[in-house]
């Protein structure tokens, strides 16, 4: 055991299938519910089993991970693919969603990537003391 999370080395090796697997089914059953064109965001996409899947479907796709390998996996294969994907390296306790989500546009958070911790904002503080 190097101390590097299981994933690491598939992500590592870009023609390894995904360690989670295909796509979630919970992907699939949302893709039935989002109207064409909307804007999705995968947080902790992993090297992008999911993000790949909404890509593929039509939808514009933001994908978020701390893992490099898997940016770097997840960006090949959208090449592959000729999907146009924007992936970002980023720890999900600190990354910042800069658009304003619409009411048509959907946010996934993978179950594997752990709750991010959220600072208390300043009302919330203010009204604590």
């Amino acid at each position: 055991m190097n101390g590097r999370p299981f994933w690491e080395d598939s992500f590592a090796d870009l023609d390894a299938p995904s360690p989670f697997g295909d796509v979630s089914a919970e992907i699939v059953e949302l893709c039935t519910r989002l109207p064409k064109g909307a804007r999705t965001l995968d947080l902790g996409a992993g090297d992008g089993r999911n993000a790949l899947f909404l890509g593929r479907q039509g939808f514009t796709v933001t994908a978020v991970d701390i893992s490099a390998a898997g940016i770097t996996k997840l960006q090949h294969l959208a090449n592959q693919q000729h999907l146009s994907i924007r992936a970002v390296i980023e720890d999900l306790r600190t990354y910042e969603i800069k658009r304003q989500l619409r009411t048509r546009d959907c946010a996934w958070m993978s179950p594997f990537a752990g709750a991010p911790t959220l600072a208390p904002t300043a009302e919330a503080n203010e009204r604590s003391h």
